[in-house]
């Protein structure tokens, strides 16, 4: 174990100006740690509102209809190419896992890819561009709107939205039945959650398009909003970042 003892400490020099700009440089730090924090806690309002909007806005209501998962999508399973055929991999196919799913809405490339050849010989199957890939095992439930066409590894069982239904409409919808989903896993070594099962889950849904559609343009545009504060956030972080190392080196005198 690598360490330091309190001897070596003692004798490091370090930068060190004085008062009046160690308080200078100080305040400068606490202002933006302030406006840093003064963001975070908006973003924290703003998706509170989005998850009560959302409850409120897919809880539901008169004329709506109970549907099949099966119904509404079609599921569609994944597939690996066998790991001791080079020529499967490194190609131009995308090849989505789970631990690239889950922290975005619209998923684009993924981390490895394959060749069509590997496509070809394995149970992988081609997704169109508005998929919705869903995790089933391992952490299950997380989602993505697949924004390029690509595949997937077996470790999802994903959705393609049937004619008369919007696939960012039952995206958000997907998301609220993330503990449905589990509970409907089994498996000893890991919980996973079956395609059959998965068909099987019954959700209340809008007779009509146009009605989901809208219901998903207002938590989209809610979205796309915090999206937005989140790109700031980390815009601002960056700049007090460069600011201590700036100013906490000499690089830059507040005198």
């Amino acid at each position: 174990m690598k360490h330091i003892n309190v001897g070596d400490m003692i004798k490091m020099l370090i930068p060190y100006p004085p008062l009046s700009e160690q308080t200078a440089i100080a305040t400068a730090l606490n202002d933006a740690d302030a406006l840093i924090t003064q963001l975070e806690k908006l973003i924290a309002k703003k998706r509170a509102i989005k998850q009560g909007t959302m409850q409120e806005l897919l809880k539901p209501k008169e004329g709506w209809e109970v549907k099949r998962l099966g119904e509404v999508a079609e599921v569609v399973g994944g597939g690996t190419p066998s790991s001791f055929n080079s020529s499967y991999w490194k190609g131009d196919v995308n090849w989505f896992t789970p631990t690239e799913i889950g922290d975005k809405k619209y998923t684009y490339e993924s981390v490895r890819k394959i060749s069509k050849e590997g496509l070809t010989n394995s149970s992988a199957k081609i997704l169109p561009i508005g998929a919705i890939l869903l995790t089933s095992r391992a952490s299950i439930g997380d989602i993505s709107i697949l924004m390029l066409e690509g595949c997937t590894n077996q470790g999802f069982q994903s959705l393609i939205a049937k004619p008369g239904y919007y696939n960012e409409f039952l995206y958000y919808l997907t998301l609220t039945i993330k503990p449905l989903l589990i509970q409907n896993a089994s498996g000893s070594t890991f919980l996973e959650i079956s395609p059959n099962k998965l068909r099987s889950i019954e959700l209340c849904v809008p007779p009509t398009k146009e009605v989901q559609l809208e219901i998903a343009q207002t938590l989209s545009d809610m979205d796309s909003e915090i999206e937005l504060l989140e790109k700031k956030l980390a815009k601002y972080q960056r700049v007090k970042q460069g600011m201590m190392q700036n100013l906490l080196t000499g690089k830059i005198r507040l005198v």
